[in-house]
């Protein structure tokens, strides 16, 4: 179990469960509170992208919720309103996507370093 994403947490509770070693709990504990952080600071997290015209940017939260959008006043004029609204679409969903690459690399990043410890 110790090459899974959270190995060293769980080798640590078995040990704790297994022995009540108090070291183990309270490395345990040191580690989770670590782990709680790192996971309130990663969906504390946003991303930007911009449509594929570049008028209008979008930033999303980790969750998913938009926080902000430019739109450019030459966007109105070369999309037009029906241009606008794919436009904006399209800024959003990149930004979606690259908030979604950006938690999967810290994900990735914290299950080698739980690994590692």
């Amino acid at each position: 179990m110790a090459d899974t994403q959270f190995g060293g947490i769980y080798v640590l509770a078995e040990r704790a469960e297994k022995y009540g070693e108090p070291a183990d709990v309270d490395q345990l504990h040191d580690r989770a509170v670590a782990l709680t952080e790192q996971a309130r600071e990663a969906m504390n997290r946003t991303a930007s992208a911009t449509d594929p015209t570049g008028l209008v940017e979008a930033t999303v939260r980790a969750d998913g919720t938009v926080d902000s959008m430019y739109i450019s006043p030459r966007a109105v004029r070369d999309l037009g309103a029906a241009g606008l609204g794919p436009a904006c679409v399209a800024a959003v969903t990149a930004a979606r996507a690259a908030i979604v690459t950006e938690l999967a690399e810290w994900l990735g990043n914290l299950s080698r370093s739980q690994v590692e410890a």
